[in-house]
């Protein structure tokens, strides 16, 4: 209004700004005149059929991959009609897989378009001299005799540079209110077959080559017997890695299904081991009332997959497939029990039933069955299944830790003292109290918090506790270029002295009970992490990727999906290989760990381990130094 009344003192004519009214009636339209040069477009969104045609287009030329359909299965629901009335409706829902053999060739083209793949080629091998074979043998440490020949000593070097491993990760959850199970499959970093991170300029390898991929997604409920569905599938893929690649240079790459790892119940499902209960470890026969004992677990034997599959064919049930094959032991009669243990040639005379359980119990030592990938072919060795290397890793630093860190947290603060009390609630409530939900990354960035805070102003043995936890938390997630003897020596170690720390300060639980606070999760870092550390590097065996695809495919079913089950899943497989094409190439987990170091840089350099006098008479010592 104020310029306005300016216009008028100024004398501006306003009217001549005035929009001309519309008139009743609709006057003659003026054609407009096109504009010439500088055309301007407006973006128009596409309709859904030239989507469904630019979709169909990429599933043909290969750049999105739909898979293949897998054990389709028949469900019933119950529909309410608008009038009131229920009615049985029927439909088909089928698991998807990309089979492993094209899952192999794309990691191989994608990892050789990156340059990340060493030179595999006759024309490199045949210019080495005998002594630049020899050091690259020893840099691998694969330098068994020096009196061979060339040739031997290259066809050595051949068969290590030129074999790649695979590692299977498996885990079920529920997306959209219905069960599914996901299997994802990925290359391990080795550097006798990939070029490491300081030859190419700093370039995290190990991050880019174990980028899992999805193998199988299907709806499945949480039982054994569903889950074992899909290992005749799995069996036929297995069998196909005979079939060697041809690498850019035209050598041929052998793939070994190496490893499978995944959460506790996932490792007891694919090792054939009860779920829970007293046993319940992959690794070892240990029982689990037993794991605070830790000499009695470091001895607990160590047991294949092969010699699992042999210990259930060794009596008729296991033979027979008694209830399928699935719980061949399970629900046996007196009669049952006396065949099965005299097949076994575990003594049966005058025993009641009872005590033929316990024996049997005690004979199997938590074996349920075999191994899931071997359920379809019981009869076959591992070996000739092509599955002679393969084993089920007992570890998972993820959920390991962070249930550990979790029961450390819930029962410490009964064990410290006032001033040490108030200080342990100030930095707990400074890095969790603002989260809703808690991740491995919070419990981890929380101990180094804790180790930080309470420093020098609490007692030796707590801070000894903290330190020792906090080490752990960095050498599990070490990277594979850090893995030498001297760290696998330091991290057998630091786990000896933290089971010290830990029976030191904690005698006693008071909130939590003694299977609790010393159960799988404390068993699985202080025994099984130093030994499997020696054939892998644990950040490999991290499923923090992984688990990201389940959260992803749960985001992206509630947001893109109909609703539909049997549109869940071939809509998921879609959509994940489309965000995984626009998605930074930097991992989530570079910025938790990021984060997580900022803060265990302040912390002081661990000193050396030294064992104190009182232990080296000990038997605890003694089963360490037999480690």
């Amino acid at each position: 209004m104020v310029v306005k009344e300016f216009l008028i003192k100024s004398g501006v004519d306003l009217e001549k700004f005035r929009t001309a009214r519309k008139n009743s009636q609709q006057g003659p339209r003026r054609r407009l005149n096109r504009m010439y040069g500088g055309q301007i477009t407006t973006p128009v969104p596409r309709t859904n059929a030239a989507i469904c045609e630019t979709l169909k287009s990429k599933i043909m030329n290969g750049e999105y991959r739909l898979g293949e359909i897998i054990t389709p299965r028949r469900y019933k629901k119950l529909m309410l009609h608008p009038d009131g009335t229920l009615k049985e409706e029927y439909f088909t829902v089928s698991g998807r897989k990309i089979p492993l053999l094209e899952i192999r060739k794309i990691l191989l083209e994608e990892h050789e378009k990156e340059g990340l793949v060493r030179d595999h080629s006759e024309g490199r091998y045949n210019a080495m001299a005998t002594e630049e074979i020899k050091s690259r043998l020893r840099e691998l440490g694969e330098l068994k005799a020096t009196d061979t020949t060339r040739e031997e000593l290259l066809t050595q070097l051949k068969s290590h540079e030129r074999k790649r491993h695979i590692m299977i990760w498996s885990d079920h959850s529920s997306i959209m209110n219905h069960g599914h199970i996901l299997l994802t499959a990925n290359a391990i970093y080795d550097p006798a077959f990939y070029y490491t991170s300081s030859e190419l300029n700093g370039k995290d390898v190990q991050d880019l080559v174990e980028k899992p991929h999805i193998y199988i997604m299907a709806r499945c409920r949480d039982t054994i017997e569903d889950q074992l569905m899909y290992s005749e599938t799995r069996l036929e893929d297995v069998r196909q890695l005979d079939i060697q690649l041809l690498s850019r240079q035209n050598a041929r790459i052998k793939d070994v299904c190496r490893f499978f790892h995944g959460d506790h119940p996932s490792q007891e499902v694919e090792a054939g081991e009860q779920i829970g209960g007293g046993y319940g470890c992959c690794g070892c026969t240990g029982a689990s009332t037993n794991y605070i004992n830790h000499v009695g677990s470091l001895r607990a034997t160590h047991i294949t997959l092969e010699e699992r599959r042999k210990k259930v064919l060794e009596g008729p049930a296991g033979r027979e497939r008694r209830n399928g094959g699935v719980h061949p032991f399970k629900n046996m009669s007196k009669e049952d029990l006396i065949r099965e243990c005299k097949g076994r040639r575990l003594p049966t005379d005058g025993l009641l039933k009872p005590a033929l359980e316990a024996q049997l119990k005690e004979d199997l030592k938590g074996i349920q069955r075999v191994p899931a990938i071997s359920f379809p072919a019981q009869t076959t060795s591992m070996k000739e299944l092509n599955l002679g290397s393969y084993e089920v890793i007992p570890v998972e630093p993820l959920h390991d830790l962070k249930e550990h860190i979790n029961n450390i947290l819930k029962e410490l603060p009964k064990h410290l003292n006032d001033t040490e009390s108030t200080l342990f609630e100030e930095a707990l409530e400074a890095v969790l109290s603002t989260k809703e939900k808690l991740r491995g990354s919070d419990y981890r960035l929380c101990c180094v918090v804790l180790a930080l805070h309470l420093g020098n102003n609490c007692r030796l043995s707590i801070k000894r506790l903290l330190n020792t936890l906090a080490e752990l938390c960095e050498l599990l997630y070490a990277p594979a270029e850090k893995r030498t003897p001297r760290f696998i020596l330091r991290l057998h170690n630091v786990a000896f002295s933290h089971v010290i720390a830990v029976r030191k300060v904690i005698q006693i639980p008071q909130v939590l009970t003694y299977r609790k606070m010393f159960g799988i999760y404390y068993h699985s870092i202080t025994c099984h992490a130093p030994l499997t550390s020696r054939l892998i590097s644990l950040s490999s065996v991290d499923t923090e990727e992984e688990e990201r695809e389940f959260s992803t495919i749960n985001s992206i079913s509630k947001s893109t999906s109909n609703g539909h089950p049997e549109h869940i899943i071939p809509n998921s497989i879609i959509r994940v290989q489309a965000e995984r094409s626009f998605r930074s190439k930097k991992s989530a987990f570079v910025d938790q760990q990021s984060k997580i170091g900022k803060f265990a840089n302040n912390l002081p350099d661990f000193p050396d381990t030294i064992i104190s006098d009182d232990l080296l008479a000990t038997e605890l010592y003694q089963v360490h130094l037999e480690q």
